[in-house]
């Protein structure tokens, strides 16, 4: 299982080595940031459950940007 999602997050998928090395550093940020923000998400979800009706604000906008983060369209090094 691990193997699967190391395949669909972080594995490189350019052919030019430095390109690869360059999007494997990117695709471990990204989805460290994502798993982050996910991780939050779920704690302030948690404690809405628990009674703690401040964190209304703050779920909704990471909400968005988690939704933001996962739509980014995919980045294209042959572009530049």
């Amino acid at each position: 299982m691990l193997t699967r999602l190391y395949k669909i997050f972080i594995a490189p998928k350019q052919a030019d080595r430095e390109m690869r090395n360059r999007e494997i550093v990117l695709n471990v940020l990204l989805t460290t940031t994502l798993v982050l923000l996910l991780a939050v998400l779920a704690t302030l979800v948690l404690a809405l459950i628990i009674g703690r009706h401040y964190v209304e604000q703050r779920i909704f906008g990471l909400s968005v940007g988690a939704y933001y983060a996962c739509t980014l369209p995919p980045i294209t090094y042959g572009a530049f």
